[in-house]
């Protein structure tokens, strides 16, 4: 339908189709660019093999359409056209309607074709000529029975005149249907009350009703509410529009429609039973006589109801109106439904842009010291894990709080240290750190708190010491858990109070220092052993930031291997752009007990010792120390090389009786699914990556 500018919904789609007459969609050109199930079935061909074909073509064998065509009649006059014909090719007598479909700006866009048998109607007229011949020869050839045969003719008139208006009123009906089909196809929120009432107009003409309306009922709140209503000059509102009311004031009617879905009619207020003595009390108040309620949407909240209300006299409801109302009901319960639908989801996508900007404004400068953090940061990495210890230590880089990274040897806590500093307001003045680990336990104090001449054997000049030299800067403290513990009291009293005594001078020096400090090791185990004083545990952890190992975050290894790559390939004047795959899952697999150090120095001897253009490695041996314990493997780790193992001996294998999934006795998309959770590559990579 995209040539004739259509845009339809799921709910007209399934109602074109399901539509038990042989309905098709046409262009300007008389080309058909859609149809319904019944029409391909009458047709007796495939749906493919009739659109885009010309209608002539195909009902009357002509290359152009004949002068009495509706198809044409309704794109000159711009109104539906019906016409009868007996087309050979079926062997019946079809009844075409054609409506044109107008877009808001009356612009036609295409021709909704209607096809309905009426080969019986004609029999009807058939049997009645023929009645009607018997009777006039019966009247010719016995004259005494004058009287009886002046009779049948009445008889006989009258039927034609029922057949007359049965017809007359089908083909009122099925026009009026076309009519509101095509208009309602591409109805927007704009124009939606403006054509609900036209239909509704419409259908209170065609059924002689005093009032017309669409009612919702609420399941949730139980309530009723008129949302669109027409009537006839001089009959007054029965209730305010758009005005939730309880379902107390109907409440036989409402569990019939609401819950039960079944319809309510009655031609006169007598008919209603005892049980709806509520209802009838309502209805008598709003002067009702007759009132004829259909449910014609159902959804789990909400039921659209299309009602006709008569309030001049008393009403037979016909059975067959029932299905036509339906017909009629549906299209504009689904056209509202449909449009609520979409004003709901513009609504929540206003509400997610409104929270999206607010959580934007909210979070600007976190924005902005991560914006920073990625320009001037050595730190790579997109996992979850690494990208938290970025987020805090954005958080926390703008207070003077102390900060604790904790995280294992290589796992890069000296770059952290650096990001904060840069991002903090002390950026001005130069990071300044000491490596605790690496001094003799008798410089330490000297290294930190400075020394005067003469303080000890060998202080041969005046030094300062690492805290006066960062005054108004930032002190990294690495591997604080080395710290002796009689050095741990002196630097708990210049993080409580800011001053201290260098060797060999009993003055005190104020000093304005942010410290970060970090460790490998476990201080609160160290706390519990004695090796660690518990209060200055405290201090230095006000802000604690645990720096993920490299093999929780397997998923950086191939962003830090290029980025070493390159980095050691333009200082040594090779050109290495490529990584084979095999390489890069060995790299992946490998536990990286030396973190990013290690991986930095495999990819550096890599570099050396690759001749070509693709880089090749030899990862160490993972061998237990001599004299200590293998560390204990989270049940992650043990999980990735177990299943490594498996895959290593099936050849990478995962499918089949072979396979690495039979093995380990789990479903192929089960193991594809545990292994990307685990970040353990496939083999359906190609062998060699290229940046």
């Amino acid at each position: 339908m995209a040539s004739a500018g259509f845009t339809t919904s799921l709910e007209w789609e399934a109602i074109f189709d399901a539509f038990p007459d042989p309905v098709s969609v046409h262009d300007n050109q008389f080309r058909i660019v859609k149809i319904n199930t019944a029409l391909a079935s009458l047709l007796q061909e495939e749906p493919e093999s009739i659109v885009g074909r010309k209608c002539h073509e195909i009902i009357h064998g002509k290359d152009k359409p004949l002068e009495t065509c509706p198809l044409r009649q309704a794109l000159l006059n711009r109104r539906a056209a019906t016409e009868e014909f007996w087309d050979s090719r079926l062997g019946k007598w079809v009844e075409v309607t054609c409506s044109p479909i107008v877009q808001n700006e009356g612009r036609i866009t295409g021709i909704l074709h209607v096809i309905k048998d009426v080969t019986f109607r004609h029999r009807r007229y058939e049997d009645l000529a023929q009645v009607h011949h018997l009777l006039e020869t019966q009247t010719e050839d016995t004259i005494s029975n004058q009287r009886t045969s002046e009779r049948l003719r009445r008889e006989i008139a009258l039927r034609e005149q029922q057949v007359e208006e049965a017809a007359k009123e089908r083909v009122g009906f099925e026009a009026l249907l076309s009519d509101i089909s095509a208009r309602f196809i591409v109805l927007s929120p704009e124009t939606e009350a403006a054509e609900i009432e036209w239909a509704l107009k419409q259908i209170l003409q065609f059924f002689q009703a005093d009032r017309c309306g669409l009612v919702r009922l609420s399941k949730d709140t139980e309530s009723w509410e008129l949302i669109h209503l027409v009537q006839r000059e001089g009959v007054p509102p029965p209730l305010p529009l758009n005005e939730p009311l309880p379902a107390i004031k109907f409440p036989w009617v409402y569990n019939k429609i609401a819950r039960r879905n079944e319809v309510v009619a009655f031609g006169s207020l007598r008919e209603m039973p005892a049980e709806a003595s509520i209802d009838k009390r309502s209805y008598e108040a709003l002067g009702t006589q007759a009132n004829l309620n259909i449910p014609v949407v159902v959804s789990p909240s909400d039921t659209y109801s299309l009602v006709l209300n008569v309030v001049r006299s008393e009403r037979i409801w016909p059975a067959y109106y029932v299905a036509r109302l339906r017909l009629l009901g549906e299209i504009l319960g689904n056209a509202l439904q449909r449009n609520r639908n979409a004003r709901e989801l513009r609504d929540r996508l206003r509400e997610i842009e409104a929270l999206r900007e607010r959580l934007a404004a909210e979070n600007i400068y976190l924005q902005e010291k991560v914006s920073i953090l990625a320009e001037h940061s050595e730190i790579v990495g997109r996992s979850p894990a690494i990208k938290k210890a970025l987020t805090e230590a954005a958080h926390v880089a703008s207070t003077d709080s102390a900060v604790l990274l904790l995280g294992e040897t290589g796992t890069g806590k000296e770059l952290l240290a650096q990001l904060i500093h840069k991002l903090s307001p002390r950026k001005d003045r130069p990071l300044v750190a000491v490596n605790l680990a690496s001094l003799p336990p008798t410089l330490i104090e000297s290294e930190l708190f400075g020394r005067e001449k003469g303080a000890y054997t060998g202080a041969m000049t005046r030094e300062i010491g690492r805290f006066e030299l960062a005054d108004g800067s930032s002190l990294f403290l690495d591997e604080i858990g080395d710290l002796p513990p009689e050095l741990q009291v002196k630097l708990l009293r210049v993080v409580q109070e800011g001053r201290f005594e260098r060797l060999g001078n009993p003055k005190s020096i104020e000093v304005n220092v942010r410290l970060i400090a970090a460790t490998h090791r476990d201080l609160e185990e160290a706390v519990q052993q004695g090796k660690f004083r518990e209060d200055l545990y405290y201090r230095l952890a006000v802000f604690p930031i645990h720096v993920p190992p490299l093999r929780q975050r397997r998923e950086d290894i191939p962003l830090l291997v290029q980025f070493f790559l390159n980095e050691f390939a333009e200082k040594m004047g090779k050109r290495i752009p490529k990584v084979r795959q095999k390489t890069m899952e060995a790299l992946q697999r490998y536990s990286w007990p030396g973190n990013v150090r290690e991986l930095r120095n495999v990819i550096e001897r890599g570099v050396i010792l690759s001749s070509t253009d693709t880089l090749s490695v030899e990862l160490p041996k993972q061998t237990p120390k001599k004299g200590k314990h293998p560390r204990i493997a989270s049940l992650t780790e043990v999980q990735r090389d177990h299943i490594t193992e498996v895959l290593e001996t099936t050849g990478w294998r995962i499918k089949g009786p072979q396979g690495a999934a039979a093995i380990l006795g789990v479903k192929p998309s089960t193991l594809y699914t545990t292994m990307s959770r685990l970040g353990i590559p496939t083999k359906r990579k190609k062998d060699v990556i290229q940046p």
